[in-house]
């Protein structure tokens, strides 16, 4: 897949419709430009990270970071954080349905091993994490991050606290499941 300012725009629409929602039209043009020019820019500078790290880094930390620091820019911290973490819940929340989707039609049991599954390939060194997922069982599974690559490049871009979202965003996607305590 071939990642740039253009496609990751396309990918990051929901973020630029809540500014359009906000702020209007011509600001919502003026940093989907400046997004564009700014990923770009990264990539010639520093080229691509390898596969499957770019999964989130590429597709998700990098489009945010930059977003949220051009954000930062034109309305403030306080505004641009606040923009960030409601789109981010509005996605977890909706998550969290499909999930609460899957635990009603296949069980709690379905859905910790599917979890366990898809976590063992997501969070592992390879994708920029250091982690330790323990066996899921009937009712529950752990995984605990001791190195977490949102953290690193949100660090590295200058905007540390944006790890707080991306957080949360798990609390939202996971926080109300039915019947499962996060």
């Amino acid at each position: 897949m071939e990642r740039n300012g253009a496609s990751l725009l396309a990918q990051k629409q929901s973020y630029f419709q809540e500014i359009e929602k906000r702020y209007g039209e011509a600001v919502s043009k003026k940093l989907q430009a400046a997004f564009v020019e700014k990923v770009d820019a990264w990539f010639e500078a520093h080229g691509h990270m390898p596969e499957p790290m770019a999964v989130h880094g590429e597709d998700t930390i990098l489009p945010a970071g930059f977003l949220y620091l051009l954000l930062k820019e034109e309305v403030g911290q306080e505004e641009a954080f606040a923009l960030m973490h409601d789109v981010i819940e509005r996605w977890g929340r909706g998550a969290c349905e499909e999930h609460n989707q899957m635990i009603r039609e296949k069980g709690a049991a379905y859905f910790f091993r599917n979890w366990e599954r898809v976590n063992y390939d997501y969070y592992d060194e390879a994708n920029g994490f250091t982690s330790a997922i323990h066996p899921a069982t009937d009712t529950s599974v752990t995984l605990e991050i001791s190195r977490c690559l949102y953290a690193d490049l949100f660090t590295q871009l200058g905007c540390p606290e944006l790890t707080k979202v991306f957080c949360d965003g798990d609390v939202f996607e996971f926080g109300e499941l039915e019947g499962i305590d996060f």
